[in-house]
Formats: C-alpha cells, sequence, structure tokens
C-alpha cells in the first residue's frame, strides 16, 4: 500500500491552489518542531475518514510535500524546508508562523477553509471566540454584509431577510431593507425556516448556534466542533461553505413526517408544516406573489362590495392547496404578506369584532408587525 502511495503522479505541490489536506500536513511539520508519520496519521487522519486506511491521503499528501522539496526528513521526523515555510505563509497570507500547532491548525487553517486568508488579523484572530466564527460562517454562507461589532440580534435580523428573499424565490434582496418591521420573536420564527428543520429555536444565540452548525455539517454546536467540521471541508476539499451546499445537503435519513411550528404572533396555535425546503425557484416574485394573494382572497373573502376581506389563514390554505410546489410555509406566507403591506402592494387589517367561531382562524392568522397586529388581507375590487 505504502509503494502505491509514493508512486501516485506527481501533483504541482508548489502551486498556490494547494490541496486542503496537503496544506494541512505542511502546516503541522512547520509547527512544534515537525511530526513524525504516526503523528501526523493520529492528528490528522481523523478529518478525512476513520479507521487505518484513513492515514493512506496523509501519507501520499507528505509524499508530495517531500517530492517537491517543501518538507524534509531527519531520524523519521518530518519538517518543512524553508520553501515550504515560504509558501505556507504566501497561501495563508502570513508574515511568520504561530508559535503552537493549535493556534495555526484553530485560526489560520479555519479562516482558509472560510476564505479569510486576505482579511485583516484582527479579524482572523477573532475566529478564537465562538460567537465571532459563528458570525463569520453565516457571513459568508448567506452573504451577510455586516458592519462593526455583529450581535445575534443582528444576525438574526439579517438572516431573516434572507428568509425572505428566499420566500419570494430569491428575487427581491435589492428591495428589502433592515427595517422590516416584524417584531423580534416574528424576526427568529422567519429566520428558522432557513433550518433544514424549520422551527423556532427559542433564542437569537440558539438559531445562530443551530444554523452555524448545519452550514458546516456539524453535529456539535459549540466553537470546536465547527472548528472540525471545517478542517474536515478544507480536508477533504468541499470548500467553504455556502448557500447551495447547505440545501443541498443531505437531510437525517430518520425524517419526521411533520413539524409542528409556533407561528407569529401572540398565542399562535402550532401549524404542522414539512421540514424539506422547497426549491427557491419554484416560488414567485413579488408582483406575482400579490397577484395569487389577490385571487385566493376573493374566493375565500366575506364582506360587502368595495369591503370585502379574507382571514389569512384561510388565504394561505387555498394557496397552500392551489400551489403545493411552493412547499410554502404559514410562517414564511405571513412574512411576505407583511413586506407587501409595507410597500403598498396590498392592505391587510386587524379584526376588530372577534367572533368566538373564529378564535382559532384568527389565532392562526394574526400577523405582528411592530405595534399591530393583522388577520386579513382586503381584496381590491
Amino acid at each position: 500500500m505504502t509503494v502505491a502511495v509514493l508512486e501516485r503522479p506527481i501533483h504541482d505541490a508548489g502551486a498556490v491552489a494547494m490541496p486542503g489536506l496537503r496544506l494541512m500536513v505542511l502546516a503541522r511539520i512547520a509547527c512544534d518542531e515537525g511530526a513524525t508519520r504516526p503523528e501526523l496519521a493520529r492528528e490528522l487522519s481523523g478529518f478525512v475518514g476513520a479507521g487505518p486506511l484513513a492515514r493512506v491521503p496523509v501519507e501520499a499528501e507528505l509524499a508530495q510535500l517531500v517530492r517537491a522539496g517543501l518538507a524534509v526528513e531527519a531520524k523519521a521526523r518530518f519538517s518543512a524546508s524553508q520553501e515550504g515555510i515560504g509558501r505556507l505563509l504566501s497561501v495563508l497570507g502570513m508574515k511568520g508562523l504561530p508559535r503552537t500547532w493549535a493556534e495555526l491548525r484553530d485560526v489560520r487553517l479555519v479562516a482558509k477553509s472560510l476564505g479569510l486568508e486576505g482579511q485583516p488579523g484582527s479579524r482572523i484572530k477573532g475566529l478564537a471566540n465562538a460567537d465571532t466564527l459563528r458570525g463569520e460562517i453565516l457571513a459568508h454562507t448567506f452573504g451577510l454584509k455586516l458592519k462593526g461589532a455583529v450581535s445575534t440580534t443582528k444576525l438574526r435580523a439579517a438572516l431573516a431577510l434572507v428568509a425572505l428573499d428566499r420566500a419570494f424565490g430569491n428575487r427581491i434582496k435589492a428591495e428589502l431593507t433592515a427595517s422590516a418591521g416584524l417584531n423580534a420573536k416574528a424576526s427568529r420564527v422567519l429566520a428558522g425556516q432557513l433550518l433544514r428543520k424549520p422551527r423556532d429555536p427559542g433564542t437569537d444565540k440558539r438559531l445562530v448556534a443551530m444554523l452555524a452548525a448545519e452550514c458546516v455539517g456539524s453535529i456539535k454546536l459549540d466553537g470546536d466542533g465547527l472548528r472540525a467540521a471545517l478542517l474536515r471541508r478544507l480536508a477533504l476539499g468541499v470548500g467553504a461553505a455556502s448557500t447551495a451546499s447547505v440545501e443541498a445537503a443531505p437531510r437525517k435519513a430518520a425524517k419526521l413526517a411533520e413539524l409542528e411550528v409556533v407561528v407569529a404572533g401572540d398565542g399562535g396555535a402550532p401549524v404542522a408544516m414539512t421540514p424539506e425546503l422547497p426549491q427557491a425557484a419554484s416560488r414567485p416574485d413579488l408582483p406575482g406573489f400579490v397577484k395569487v394573494v389577490q385571487e385566493r382572497a376573493a374566493s375565500c373573502a366575506e364582506g360587502w362590495p368595495g369591503n370585502r376581506k379574507a382571514l389569512v389563514s384561510r388565504v394561505y390554505s387555498a394557496i397552500a392547496t392551489a400551489h403545493p410546489g411552493w412547499g410554502l410555509t404559514l410562517v414564511e406566507f405571513k412574512a411576505m404578506l407583511a413586506e407587501c403591506h409595507r410597500i403598498g402592494k396590498l392592505a391587510l387589517v386587524t379584526a376588530d369584532l372577534k367572533d368566538k367561531k373564529l378564535l382559532d382562524d384568527l389565532r392562526q392568522s394574526a400577523i405582528t408587525y411592530k405595534n399591530t397586529v393583522w388577520h386579513l388581507v382586503r381584496v381590491e375590487e
């Protein structure tokens, strides 16, 4: 097996676009006075697989580094040559090596996995903090443009806008503003639609932690789990997280048939929805959505000519039945209605007289927006 590894065709190990695992091997032998083969296998093979064969890719990359003159062997111990150190510093955008392998691994290689190697050192050092790391993962994955100190509240608000844009088929991002008007709970529930199993995580911090873990494929929510997942992606050549990779990630084998989610609005009743994420392309843009809402609202509206209104929950049921391919959830539907109302494309009104027979419908229809709670869609005659 070892001979086969050594006889693999030589790739350009000196190229700047160095394969991830090779970069990790080079980084390890450049620190802590180098490493032996067993040490490399023990510390790096877990990033590429499990079992005794997981060491084979590590040894293969070590052989490539030796052949390229980037690594040297002395008394069964491998270290980076001067050329190897220079190449490592160049690829990672550094001026000097950190003191320990742990620092190089957990900060600089993690930055490389997120495509941040060209950023200022102060930003890269921030990756040692779990909350900062989560923010960087989400910013990269969803293309968030965040300035200054990034709090979980800011992240939640930005993620809610991403979820709202996705609800409209990813066609209205340029029209969205940070002041969408949804209260904190409604905004968090909307952002929770980005999770593979859409739900309200309960707090902004848990939302950010869960979504960041999903973005990198980690089953753990802590900083160490996120770093390990990012290094695994780097070693396997998966690249940095992206929105496409999140939506295309495999679902768990054991899926729930339905998921109970409390919709936005005080006293909201649980609404069953499927956990699968729909394809964004199947959703309508904003004008198309308004047209469908008006059509379906007209079919279930009550009142007299010139003042006909339809309960939000009934309009949603009509649209879900007519357009099952949209995969539209009630949470998304309410957020879309609120946005259309905000920009004047349709009118939402509150139910002043609450018929006891309609209490369940009214609770499911409630849309909390700033200091107002809407229940009805006004039909344009």
